[in-house]
C-alpha cells in the first residue's frame, strides 16, 4: 500500500512540476493552467500508481520540443512513449502529418498533395501488413474489454470485427468511431461518474472549439498560449 501511495505523489509532483515549468516559461496561458489543474480526469489519472500519467507528461514534452525544434530530446521522448505505450505512435504520425502542412492557420497544398501521395503509396504496397497490424492490436483491446487473454471462445468471437478492404469493413469502422466517440453516458449507462465524464467532455470540447476559434495559430495555440 505505502509502495502506491509513494508511486502515486510521485507522479502527481512530476505532473505539477511538468505544468509549474511551462507555466513559468510562458508556454501555457491562465486559462490552459485552470484546465490542466481542475479538470477531474487529469486529476485521477495523475494522482494513482499508473504508467498514464507518466504518458500525459511525455506527450507534454514531447509538444514542447516540437515546437521549439529540438530534435535531439524529441526522439528520445518519441521512443519512450512508444515504449511505454506502442500503439500511441499512431496519434504522434497523425499530429506530425497534420502539422506539416498546416502553416499560418492555412492549408500548403503542395505539402498535402505530396503527403497523400507518400500516404496513399505506402498503403498500396503495404496493405495487407497494415490490415495485419490494425486487426492485432483491435484484437488485443478487444480481448482487454471482454476480460478474455487466452482463450479459444474470444477467438472466434473477434472474426465478426476483423477489418478488411471491403464495404463491410468501412461500416464496421464507422460504427467503432461512433461508438468510441459517443460518451458511455449517451449509451444510457447513469450513473454519477459516468455524468461527470460527459460534463468534462463536453466542456473540454467547448473550451478547444473556442480557442480554436479565436487563436491565430491553429498548431501552437490548441495547447499552448
Amino acid at each position: 500500500l505505502e509502495t502506491y501511495i509513494g508511486v502515486s505523489l510521485v507522479n502527481r509532483s512530476l505532473f505539477l512540476l511538468t505544468l509549474i515549468f511551462f507555466i513559468n516559461k510562458r508556454l501555457i496561458d491562465n486559462y490552459n493552467s485552470i484546465l490542466f489543474l481542475l479538470a477531474p480526469s487529469l486529476i485521477l489519472y495523475t494522482s494513482i500508481a499508473l504508467r498514464d500519467t507518466f504518458i500525459i507528461i511525455l506527450m507534454f514534452w514531447f509538444l514542447y520540443f516540437f515546437y521549439i525544434k529540438n530534435y535531439f530530446y524529441l526522439i528520445i521522448t518519441f521512443f519512450l512513449l512508444i515504449l511505454l505505450r506502442f500503439p500511441i505512435i499512431t496519434i504522434i504520425f497523425t499530429f506530425i502529418f497534420f502539422s506539416l502542412f498546416i502553416e499560418n492557420n492555412r492549408i500548403n497544398y503542395k505539402k498535402f498533395t505530396l503527403l497523400l501521395l507518400l500516404v496513399g503509396s505506402i498503403t498500396f504496397f503495404y496493405n495487407e501488413r497494415i490490415i495485419y497490424m490494425l486487426n492485432f492490436y483491435r484484437e488485443g483491446f478487444f480481448a482487454e474489454e471482454f476480460g478474455h487473454y487466452i482463450s479459444v471462445s474470444n477467438k472466434i468471437e473477434f472474426q465478426k470485427f476483423k477489418l478488411g478492404y471491403n464495404l463491410s469493413s468501412v461500416l464496421l469502422a464507422i460504427n467503432g468511431f461512433y461508438n468510441f466517440m459517443l460518451p458511455p453516458f449517451l449509451k444510457g449507462k447513469i450513473n454519477l461518474f459516468y455524468f461527470i465524464q460527459f460534463l468534462e467532455g463536453f466542456a473540454i470540447f467547448s473550451y478547444l472549439y473556442l480557442r480554436i476559434k479565436f487563436q491565430k495559430n491553429l498548431n501552437y495555440f490548441i495547447l499552448f498560449k
